[in-house]
């Protein structure tokens, strides 16, 4: 490596010779005197001697540093380098060339300075490069370890990333296609329509709350629907009511005057009475149609549960001695409701139950605070005892004009059902044939 340096100062050295201008320069300098070395440095800074000698190498001219003049040129060849010497502390290589100047052959050596310390970098450059040439063989293998590494280390990095592309897809694509596909579906009017999602992550919080808003399409839309169907029913009753209520009257009247004047025949009296019982009968059922039909605005005042359910059995408890009403679970607070139309539907479930019962049982009355999507609601539980009623008539229980007793108009708990709507809860009911019925309704406790 030291040589290879000191090579190409030597090609340096040649190729500052043979520049034309230069050769102006040094030419210049030794015809005259106005050129010194320190010009000539500036051409290349490590030029630090010129002499001239002539055909028997004797000095003619020098220029620089004196004690590094050669003094004496060896004129039997023209272009070559000296030996290499080092003066002082500084190391020099020395070049000969031969000009022409003025019909006279002149011998030029320039002093070229080899830099400090060139020796020994040179060897320590020199033992770089050896070490280098050694451990290039290392360095392939080393090189192709790596590239081997890398290699084995990104195909399970590209298969993990396919794979990691594909659980994501999954994760993402999966469900936004089901919940796309729920909307169509709830488009067409499947209302009970749910999406399945076991995943507990982001995409199961959007799916839930599809799920409830869902849920709560459909508890509105059944809503709507059943004050549409009661609206309709209203509307009929109303239209009953006043077809058949105007012959009753006279026909009522003609049948007591007929009584009066049977003059006690067993067959005459017995088919009026029938048809008096009937009558009434029927009054009373246009006063329920009329009822139903022309419902009351509510007149929310502010009441005690316990009172107002004490209230509604008070009649009861005198005219049906064999059947236990028990409040022992009814605990007092203070609610927002139409009281009378409370006592109504109280009333009315108690009837049910009192039927169903027959002769003897227990009627248990339940009131309590619940608490949904932080509104507090109170809820009543009205539990029989009695036959119970069967699966395939339990959904058309609050339906007006549903009934399977012979002398029920249907109207009672479609009535029920419309107060609770009206007060902004929900009614619902749990039986079993020969165990017995549970009826539970439930509205905002405080008005909303």
């Amino acid at each position: 490596m030291a040589l290879d340096r000191e090579n190409n100062s030597r090609t340096e050295i040649v190729s500052i010779s043979k520049s034309r201008f230069f050769n102006d320069i040094i030419k210049e300098a030794y015809l005259t005197n106005s050129v010194s070395i320190n010009e000539i440095s500036n051409l290349n800074s490590l030029i630090f001697t010129v002499e001239y000698f002539d055909n028997s190498g004797n000095i003619l001219k020098q220029l620089g540093d004196s004690r590094f003049y050669i003094n004496k040129a060896d004129t039997s060849s023209k272009n070559f380098f000296y030996p290499k010497f080092k003066i002082i502390d500084k190391e020099l290589i020395y070049y000969q060339f031969s000009s022409i100047y003025n019909n006279s052959e002149i011998f030029i050596v320039l002093g070229y300075l080899l830099p400090d310390n060139f020796s020994s970098n040179g060897v320590l450059l020199t033992s770089v490069k050896k070490s280098l040439e050694f451990t290039t063989p290392i360095g392939e293998d080393i090189s192709f370890g790596i590239f081997i590494y890398y290699l084995l280390f990104s195909i399970p990095m590209v298969l993990l990333a396919i794979l990691g592309s594909f659980i994501f897809s999954d994760e993402i694509v999966k469900p936004l296609a089901d919940i796309e596909e729920a909307i169509k579906k709830v488009a067409h009017g499947n209302y009970s329509y749910r999406i399945l999602s076991k995943k507990k992550n982001e995409f199961n919080s959007l799916i839930r709350a599809f799920n409830n808003m869902i849920k709560e399409i459909e508890k509105s839309r059944n809503k709507l629907k059943h004050t549409e169907q009661i609206s309709t029913w209203q509307d009929i009753a109303t239209r009953l009511a006043h077809e058949i209520r105007n012959p009753l009257t006279p026909i009522k009247l003609s049948a007591q005057r007929v009584l009066l004047k049977s003059d006690n025949n067993v067959i005459t009296t017995k088919h009026m009475e029938t048809i008096i019982t009937e009558v009434t009968r029927m009054e009373k059922l246009l006063n329920e149609f009329r009822d139903f039909a022309r419902f009351p605005k509510l007149n929310i005042e502010r009441v005690s549960i316990k009172e107002t359910i004490e209230e509604s059995l008070a009649p009861y408890n005198t005219i049906y001695p064999n059947i236990l009403f028990d409040t022992s679970a009814v605990e007092d607070f203070q609610v927002d409701i139409d009281k009378n139309q409370l006592i109504q539907v109280i009333s009315n479930l108690t009837i049910n139950g009192i039927h169903a019962m027959e002769k003897e049982g227990v009627v248990k009355y339940i009131s309590e605070v619940v608490q949904m999507k932080s509104v507090d609601y109170c809820r009543v539980t009205i539990k029989d005892n009695g036959k119970g009623i069967s699966s395939e008539n339990l959904p058309n229980i609050f339906k007006p004009y549903f009934t399977t007793k012979y002398n029920g108009s249907g109207i009672g708990l479609a009535i029920v059902n419309k107060i609770i709507l009206d007060h902004k809860g929900k009614i619902w009911i749990e039986s079993a044939l020969n165990v017995g019925t549970t009826f539970y309704f439930e509205f905002p406790k405080d008005a909303i």
